[in-house]
């Protein structure tokens, strides 16, 4: 069962990744941004990272999670599922039983994912705010 725990997280893990490589910007463009003068604040919108900005991508991340942890079904234990036969087929896709471990340790799973993205965007923001 840790195998199927840990290959669900590598998947999710991956997705996130995506996620945030398609809404990250690159070293250079940090490396840009903090050198550049607080009286420049037009050129930062056009960037698109200022603090508001980068909040607001942290907020879309937080949504996507959402969004997947959703499709789980019960495993997800913020989900509202409206069909019972979608839950069943998202848990025989997963090969888990539902369980309370179960559920708990993909809960842990999220968490930690979940952790770590903001984590990633906080030190980003920070930086950006430099």
């Amino acid at each position: 069962m840790s195998v199927s725990l840990s290959a669900e997280r590598d998947r999710i893990q991956r997705q996130v990744d995506d996620l945030e490589q398609s809404l990250s910007v690159t070293q250079s463009e940090l490396d840009l941004l903090s050198s550049e003068t607080d009286d420049s604040e037009d050129d930062e919108d056009d960037l698109g990272q200022s603090p508001a900005n980068l909040l607001a991508q942290k907020e879309k991340i937080q949504t996507a999670i959402q969004n997947l942890e959703d499709q789980l079904g019960p495993h997800s234990p913020i989900s509202v599922s409206s069909s019972d036969s979608s839950s069943s087929s998202d848990e025989s896709d997963l090969g888990l039983t539902e369980s309370v471990d179960s559920c708990l340790q993909l809960n842990l799973v999220y968490q930690q994912i979940l952790q770590e993205t903001l984590n990633q965007l906080e030190t980003l923001l920070i930086h950006n705010q430099r």
